[in-house]
C-alpha cells in the first residue's frame, strides 16, 4: 500500500479523481486545496473523498460541489485562513457558495401575461386597510414565519385575508392599465 504522501501526487490524485469520475471544475478547485492545507492535505482529501460517496449515496444532484463545499467548511474549522480560501469557493452570481446547480426558478405564466406588481404604497394601504385579525394572521404567516403548525384558524384568517387584499388589487390593476 502506498503512503499517503505518494498517493497525494498529481498523478495518484489524479487517477482517484478519474476513478471516482470527478468533474473537472471540481478537480481544479481540489487540488488548490490540497496545495493551500499544506501538511493537512491528505486529511483534506479523505474529507473530500468521503463527503462526495456520500452525497451520491444520497443522490444530490451534484456530489461534487456538495463535497467541495463540506471540505471547505472543513478547512474553516481548522482555522485556516479563511481569505486564502476564497479563490478556491465555487460561487453562484449572487457571490455565495454553490452547493447545487443553478436552476431557474419562475412563477408559471399563461401566455402572453403581463406581470405588474403595484405600487408599493398600494399594497402598503391595501395592508393597513384590512381587519386587525387578518393582518395579523398574515404577518405570522407570512412576514415573520415561525417553525411549527399553524392553527386553522390562523390560516383561515390569514387565507381571508390574501382574498382581500387580491380584490382591492386587482382593482386597482385594473384602473391602472385603463389609465
Amino acid at each position: 500500500m502506498e503512503a499517503p504522501e505518494e498517493a497525494l501526487t498529481p498523478a495518484g490524485l489524479r487517477e482517484v479523481l478519474e476513478m471516482l469520475d470527478v468533474a473537472e471544475p471540481y478537480r481544479e478547485a481540489l487540488q488548490r486545496m490540497l496545495a493551500f492545507a499544506s501538511h493537512r492535505a491528505g486529511d483534506c482529501a479523505q474529507q473530500f473523498f468521503c463527503v462526495l460517496l456520500e452525497a451520491r449515496a444520497a443522490g444530490a444532484s451534484d456530489p461534487g460541489a456538495v463535497a467541495l463545499a463540506a471540505t471547505r467548511r472543513w478547512l474553516r474549522r481548522q482555522r485556516l485562513d479563511d481569505a486564502a480560501l476564497r479563490p478556491i469557493m465555487l460561487l453562484d452570481q449572487a457571490g455565495r457558495e454553490r452547493l447545487h446547480p443553478e436552476v431557474a426558478r419562475r412563477l408559471p405564466q399563461r401566455d402572453g401575461a403581463e406581470s405588474a406588481s403595484p405600487a408599493p404604497e398600494v399594497l402598503r394601504e391595501a395592508i393597513r386597510a384590512l381587519p386587525r385579525p387578518e393582518r395579523r394572521a398574515l404577518d405570522a404567516c407570512y412576514l415573520r414565519p415561525r417553525r411549527g403548525r399553524k392553527s386553522r384558524q390562523l390560516l383561515a384568517l390569514a387565507e381571508r385575508g390574501i382574498e382581500q387584499l387580491r380584490e382591492v388589487l386587482l382593482r386597482e390593476h385594473v384602473a391602472a392599465k385603463m389609465s
